[in-house]
Formats: C-alpha cells, structure tokens, sequence
C-alpha cells in the first residue's frame, strides 16, 4: 500500500490521463458519415464540368480535323491547271453550280470525314469569278453527315 501512495504522490501514475485516452481516440462513425457526405456532394458539383470538358474536347478535335481535311483538298486544287478545274462556260448566275464533287472519304486524326467541292458556285453577271483565268470554289467537310468546316478560294491563273 505503501508503494502505491508513493506513486501517486510522485506523479508516476495518473489514473484520469490513462481513462481519458481510451475514450477519444479515432473517428466517430457519425464523424465518418459527415466527411463522406460532404466529399460526395463535392464530386456530384464536379462530374458535369468534367463531363462539358470532355464533350468541347471531342468538338475541338473534330473540327481541328476538319480543317486539316479542308487544307489538303485546298491545296490539292491549287496545285492544278486552271484548265482543269470546272468552269460555268460563260453562263451568268449558274444555278445549280457547276460540278458539286464529292471526293473520296479522307482521314484526319483518326477520324472520316467526307469533303464536296463546288466550282463557280453564286456566280453574279460579273463573270470575272469564274473565268478562263479565275475559278472561285468552296470546299465543305462534313462528319458523321454533319457540315464541320468549309473553305473559300479563288484560283488565279497569273500570266
């Protein structure tokens, strides 16, 4: 008995600190329940931005192709003799226009996308447009049957 009053006098053995650690150690389940709740409400503000990020995404890309279609055929066309190229044969206001082309399906970042050329297309009475030296022209690219992308030019023969 004597040892155990030494102890206590000395500070050795305090019986309320050994009582109070059991009690408060870890989460409560209640405590538990809040933290889920609030991390699931904060996911469910989160997935539709996500979600929108995604969707402008796959716009972007599909359009960035589109325009990497729309400059192959560009070019394509720019590299031909204007002799080659559709004209509307002097005929003022060709109504439907003249020649709309479809080309073949061309790839573009892993995707297909079907491309239409059309020559001398809204030609007015001023037939400088569409000439023996000047073709006007409009590539449209489309994906999934959906127009994407089109392109006007004129093709000018210099002499």
């Amino acid at each position: 008995m004597k040892l155990i009053y030494l102890f206590m006098n000395l500070k050795l053995y305090d019986k309320k600190a050994c009582e109070s650690s059991n009690t408060e150690a870890g989460f409560s389940l209640i405590e538990t329940v809040i933290a889920l709740t609030t991390l699931g409400v904060c996911l469910a503000y989160a997935m539709p931005l996500f979600l929108y990020a995604k969707v402008n995404n796959s716009k972007s890309e599909i359009r960035t192709g589109a325009l990497i279609v729309s400059q192959r055929v560009f070019d394509k066309i720019r590299s031909e003799s204007i002799a080659d190229l559709p004209s509307n044969d002097g005929v003022a206001n060709a109504s439907p226009p003249i020649n709309p082309k479809s080309l073949p399906v061309e790839t573009a970042m892993g995707r297909p996308y079907q491309t239409t050329v059309t020559y001398c297309e809204g030609v007015s009475t001023d037939s400088t447009v569409c000439s023996d030296k000047y073709r006007k022209f409009k590539v449209e690219v489309s994906y999934n049957g959906t127009k994407v992308y089109d392109l006007e030019g004129t093709y000018t023969q210099f002499e």
